[in-house]
């Protein structure tokens, strides 16, 4: 056996105190005893562990191999989605429980307006307060003001021909002077003529407004005038009246009042 050189020791001792590890041996080479374990029996202790004896690298666990943890099961994609969906605010809960009744409020609005189908005399009196403005000059009611009273019969005592008062309102106190004076009045000349600015059809409609709503007269005594409502083709050329036109306006009279007018001859 090669015995190592004491400079080599010596040099071995010297680094490992530098870095402090344990020495063995003494000054004089002997081997240092090894100190026994605290608590060690009469049959040797178990040697105590310092830095030059611990093992090197990973250790291996004493026990048994800890079992391999399970990957866990994925969740449902619908599971997945709802996580990730926005929750609706509690305070948005009440308004989405009204929409359903906002919503049948709301479609009942859509629906058309019911049409109203008004009978001349309901059309006569727009016209009459309305577009010829009749009752600025002879009242609401037709009680009269700068205009003569029409209510309580005196436009049926006017006008017995109820065509006649249709002329009347077509020409106006400047082209129907004759008609008044043939009634016994004189004309204070500030009735306005309408025959350009209403149809036909108005013209009647609020003759039979006045006649019969606020005169009060019976249509029936009206019949056989209304049958003149023809002759107005010929009187009024210019006025473009139409044969067709006043057989319809004829029709709805009779239909609506319930009322016999001659036919055409």
């Amino acid at each position: 056996m090669t015995e190592i050189p004491d400079h080599l020791l010596e040099r071995t001792r010297s680094r490992r105190q530098a870095l402090g590890l344990p020495v063995s041996g003494g000054g004089d080479g002997g081997a240092a005893a090894a100190t026994p374990a605290a608590g060690g029996g009469g049959g040797g202790g178990a040697v105590a562990a310092t830095g030059s004896n611990l093992p090197k690298g990973p250790v291996a666990p004493s026990g048994p191999a800890a079992a391999a943890a399970k990957p866990a099961k994925p969740l449902a994609p619908y599971i997945e989605a709802s996580k990730r969906r926005t929750r609706i605010p509690v305070w948005a809960m009440p308004v989405v429980a009204i929409l359903p009744l906002w919503a049948f409020l709301y479609a009942g609005t859509l629906e058309p307006p019911k049409k109203t189908v008004l009978t001349l005399k309901e059309a006569g009196a727009e016209v009459y307060s309305g577009a010829a403005a009749c009752a600025g000059c002879h009242g609401a009611t037709g009680g009269g003001g700068v205009g003569p009273q029409l209510s309580g019969g005196a436009a049926a005592e006017t006008f017995p021909n109820p065509v006649d008062m249709v002329r009347w309102v077509i020409l106006g106190s400047a082209g129907g002077a004759d008609l008044y004076a043939a009634a016994g009045k004189q004309s204070k000349g500030g009735m306005p003529a309408f025959g350009e600015t209403l149809s036909l059809t108005q013209i009647v409609e609020v003759v039979l407004h006045e006649r019969q709503t606020l005169a009060g007269h019976d249509i029936a005594e009206d019949a056989e005038g209304w049958a003149d409502l023809r002759e107005l083709v010929e009187e009024f050329p210019e006025r473009g009246y139409t044969e067709a036109e006043i057989d319809l306006i004829i029709e709805e009279i009779v239909a609506q009042e319930g009322v016999e007018i001659p036919a055409a001859e």
